[in-house]
């Protein structure tokens, strides 16, 4: 089964952007320090762009091509004028709770997605809808701090809950659809990923390294520092699986920096496949791939 996340949003083609014949991808992308959002095409030329100084460590197309992505301070929906290839009106906009960040949103279909709100004292995931309204809430017990809990939160196909946690400790969760605790991952401090065979593809961060868990949590795979020839990582965020198994991944370079691009694509023989070079700030932390 296709992984949720992808199946909720599918764009069926961007006539206005003009590609290369499969020399890449596709890329939205969002980051904490980048300064904007931008969607690049094919041959990694800006295909469209605005200015949006705020953290935005979710982002997504959805299927009528309008983009929702998070802010810090929230979360919302833009038109963008591809015409002109800058800006974009705001469709919808939610702000977090006070005192709380927002870093997380993910389209659940029907005016529903999947956020999570962190403050000093409390932090929880929530199904709402684009009035802000909460129709489901889950707590998370003993991950509190506005700005060191939640990153990237996401909602499997077989309905269970998988958080992330920046610091702290920083190891991802996952909990059933009743808000009971699952499991906990030896690590994820930015992004989980259910895999079609079950196991689970985890960004960890400062730890600067990727791996891939089983069900009963032992690491089956490992991209770490030093396996990519001249590249240094970074701290390792958003995270995209394609059909044939590559993995692309964003390579932040706020905490201590980073080389090699910021969107790396690899293979699970540790190729390095696809980069997107050095035009593009290494402060992406969040990608999605335009069909």
């Amino acid at each position: 089964m296709k992984n949720i996340m992808v199946a909720m949003v599918l764009a069926f083609g961007l006539p206005f952007v003009g590609l290369a014949d499969d020399a890449g991808h596709r890329l939205l992308l969002g980051g904490c320090g980048l300064g904007r959002i931008l969607l690049l095409n094919a041959d990694k030329t800006v295909a469209w762009e605005m200015e949006d100084g705020r953290e935005s460590s979710d982002i997504w197309m959805l299927g009528n091509s309008n983009i929702l992505y998070s802010t810090k301070h929230g979360f919302q929906e833009i038109k963008p004028d591809y015409q002109s290839g800058k800006g974009g009106e705001v469709v919808w906009s939610v702000a977090a709770p006070e005192g709380s960040e927002c870093h997380t949103c993910q389209p659940l279909g029907q005016d529903r997605y999947l956020v999570g709100y962190s403050s000093k004292t409390r932090s929880y995931i929530a199904e709402v809808d684009s009035t802000g309204k909460e129709h489901k809430v889950i707590e998370v017990e003993g991950q509190v701090g506005a700005h060191s809990s939640f990153r990237q939160v996401r909602k499997t196909a077989a309905g269970t809950y998988l958080t992330s946690q920046q610091c702290g400790g920083g190891k991802s969760r996952e909990y059933r659809a009743d808000g009971t605790l699952m499991r906990t991952f030896p690590s994820g401090r930015y992004a989980a990923w259910r895999l079609e065979n079950g196991n689970t593809l985890l960004g960890c961060g400062d730890e600067h390294r990727l791996i891939e868990v089983d069900q009963d949590n032992a690491m089956v795979w490992e991209l770490k520092q030093g396996d990519l020839p001249g590249i240094q990582l970074g701290f390792i965020a958003g995270l995209w699986v394609l059909d044939n198994g590559n993995i692309l991944f964003t390579n932040w370079g706020g905490h201590g920096g980073s080389t090699g691009g910021a969107v790396l694509e690899v293979n699970r023989e540790k190729q390095l496949i696809y980069s997107t070079g050095d035009g593009v700030k290494n402060r992406v932390s969040s990608l999605f791939v335009v069909p």
